[in-house]
This record gives structure tokens, sequence and C-alpha cells, in this order.
């Protein structure tokens, strides 16, 4: 088994496009290797790639001179490939998990109708009109959230309130 070059860039020998992963200092002989070095098994059975995910909770991994969403490289892994046009969805509402039992890919409308039955952080049923308000631009916000995040500005301001 030979093991590819660290370069970030498309060997010429490659197949329409292929790329192969980059590691910093290891090297490594494909993108299943790659993606399983970096593999957390969470005891929930969650799985975890990396430590690191961007601001919207996604795990990205970079391999040639590509980047691309941990969740899509797992499906096509362990699953098979994304039709064009399908979003791959979490169907445990967690969007750092790239177990495959755990992924579906659904056309982006399913994505979107799935995503309005929960909120995000918490998991609170948004199909029950008791646990949202509407907004003037028609977007929902979920009430318990918001009364958290009230209560959590409240306290804040009452200690500044009593420093002073």
């Amino acid at each position: 088994m030979s093991l590819l070059p660290l370069v970030c860039a498309r060997r010429p020998d490659d197949e329409a496009g292929v790329s192969w992963p980059v590691t910093s200092g290891k090297r490594v002989t494909d993108l299943e290797e790659h993606f399983r070095a970096r593999l957390i098994i969470q005891p929930s059975g969650h799985w975890r790639y990396g430590t690191r995910v961007n601001n919207k909770g996604y795990a990205r991994i970079c391999y040639g001179a590509d980047r691309e969403y941990a969740h899509r490289v797992s499906h096509r892994l362990f699953v098979g490939p994304i039709p064009d046009g399908y979003d791959v969805d979490h169907l445990c509402c967690l969007p750092w998990c790239v177990n495959p039992l755990h992924l579906e890919a659904v056309p982006h409308s399913v994505n979107i109708r799935r995503a309005y039955r929960v909120c995000g952080a918490k998991l609170h049923d948004l199909t029950n009109p008791a646990n949202y308000y509407v907004r003037k631009n028609g977007g929902r916000m979920c009430k318990p959230c918001n009364d958290l995040r009230n209560r959590a500005r409240f306290k804040r301001n009452e200690s500044r309130n009593d420093r002073q």
C-alpha cells in the first residue's frame, strides 16, 4: 500500500477530480482512513468528527483542495452517494453528529420541513403552536428558548445593578 504525498491539490493520475486527504504531518492512504482517524464515538451513540465545529455546529473536513461538511462525507463513505439536489438530514437533530445511522439523504424541501419541527439548541417541539411566536417577518421564535434568554438577561442586568 503506497502512501499519497502531502499536497493540497489533485494528483495528475487521479480519476475525474478525486481528491485525497491532507493532514498535518501525517500521510494517509485514503479519505476513509483520514475520516476514521479523527472520529470520536460518543457513549450516546453519536459520532463526532474532530474537535472543532463551525458557528452553526457543523464539522468540516479538508482533503485535497476541497472542504466539505463531515456529515456529507460520512454519508458518502458508509451509506452511498448523495443524489443531486439532496441534503443530508440529521435524524438526531445534532449538526455535529456524523453517525451514518443518524443521517438520511432527503430533498431540500423535506430537510427544511423537518428543521421547522424543532428549535435548534434545546429541541423544543415546534409543531405545537403554543410553543412558538410568529414574528412580523413570518419567522418563528421558540417560546421556551425566548423565556430562557429573557431570564438570563434579567439576571445579568440584576447583577450589574447590584455592582453600581
